[in-house]
């Protein structure tokens, strides 16, 4: 008997790929909700330069997503490769190495953020008056990228 049983059967591809497209579509369908609801209820709410200022800070933090680079990727199909050849061993470096590299990268994420997010409000011109909490949003938009980066690296394919 193996330290790790890593045995799991066969996969019911079918089931799998049906799961995975339904949430795509719940995702979708959350993004149009979020267009042609949420949208003008923000622009009843704030002034068009506060919106402005808004969608500057999620296109400016959202680049900090790029430092995923596909790795996860990799580390799926290498948990594929462990499970595949009953590897119990390579399976614990593996994710081993994917553990590491998630909290490396998420740290750097906060990191960058926390050296972007004082220079952001000039580069995008947000007035005076909402510099103090466009700051706190960038913040807590550069939490949910490092936390939206450790989520992704969880996922299976």
């Amino acid at each position: 008997m193996t330290a790790c049983n890593i045995d799991a059967g066969p996969v019911n591809r079918h089931r799998s790929t049906l799961i995975q497209f339904s949430g795509a579509m719940v995702l979708m369908g959350m993004a149009a909700v979020q267009g042609l609801v949420l949208v003008p209820l923000y622009l009843s709410r704030m002034s068009l330069a506060a919106y402005g200022s808004w969608l500057a800070l999620a296109s400016a933090v959202s680049l900090l997503g790029f430092a995923e680079l596909g790795i996860s990727n990799l580390i799926s199909m290498q948990v594929g490769a462990c499970l595949g050849s009953k590897d119990p061993e390579k399976l614990g470096r593996v994710f081993g190495v994917a553990l590491v590299y998630a909290l490396t990268v998420a740290v750097g994420i906060g990191i960058c953020g926390a050296i972007l997010v004082p220079c952001l409000p000039k580069w995008v011109g947000v007035a005076d008056e909402l510099k103090p909490v466009f700051c706190v949003a960038a913040y807590i938009s550069v939490v949910d990228v490092a936390l939206t980066f450790l989520a992704g690296m969880t996922r299976s394919e």
